[in-house]
């Protein structure tokens, strides 16, 4: 049986989770790890397809740059989605105090960044006329997403105490 793509990042995110070091995190413990090394797991290798998908549209590298950008694109936003998710009930678990850090201003922020950047990117397709508008606020939006899930991420290492 063939695994998807999201199928295969899902669960390494799940293996990349269990060699993260363990520490005082919020939230309750999932399979006897706290439940932030996931959150970060997910996030990490959503991260990491969202610069894949930076890089092969930068410089397309091969004939069917555009499929593998789509498919890295929404691979790294569902990622992150669901690491939202993750996020939500940790701290509903814990505290209980969303939207108490900047970690999670900013996290809200890159969740709507990432349901905007690739609905943009189909968009240029779906309304070909206005493809050339589109176009570079889609680039712009996710350079944009790209940064602010870099500096949320080092305020989630700062939050945790990492940094």
């Amino acid at each position: 049986m063939r695994m998807s793509t999201a199928g295969r990042l899902l669960s390494a995110a799940f293996v990349t989770a269990a060699f993260i070091g363990t520490g005082s995190g919020a939230g309750a413990d999932l399979a006897g790890r706290p439940i932030w090394q996931y959150h970060a797991s997910m996030m990490i290798l959503a991260f990491l397809c969202l610069l894949s998908a930076a890089y092969l549209a930068v410089f397309r590298p091969r004939r069917y740059w555009l499929r593998w950008h789509r498919m890295m694109g929404l691979s790294g936003a569902g990622l992150a989605l669901l690491g939202a998710v993750v996020a939500g009930y940790m701290v509903s678990a814990s505290s209980g105090k969303h939207m108490a850090y900047p970690h999670s201003w900013i996290g809200l922020l890159v969740a709507a960044m990432l349901v905007l950047t690739p609905s943009l990117g189909l968009a240029q397709f779906h309304f070909r006329h206005w493809a050339s508008r589109i176009r570079p606020i889609h680039r712009w939006s996710g350079r944009l997403t790209i940064v602010l899930m870099a500096l949320n991420m080092l305020a989630g290492l700062r939050l945790i105490g990492l940094l």
